[in-house]
């Protein structure tokens, strides 16, 4: 959880945060939430309820091109 006067601020904060945590031994969700942060529609504020799913279904589609 981080805490700043705007949304861009908290945003950029998190992703600071997330980049410098360092976690040896099981795997995270880390790289998930990078990616979310990272989202041009999250950064913009264009979500809802289903913002995950529709994201992850739109990550697993372009995956599947490759």
């Amino acid at each position: 959880v981080v805490k700043a006067p705007s949304r861009k601020e908290a945003i950029q904060k998190m992703l600071t945060a997330l980049e410098g945590t360092i976690i040896v031994g099981i795997k995270t969700n880390i790289p998930l939430h990078l990616n979310i942060l990272s989202n041009s529609d999250f950064i913009k504020g264009n979500y809802d309820i289903q913002f995950v799913e529709k994201f992850l279904k739109k990550k697993t589609t372009e995956k599947e091109k490759t």
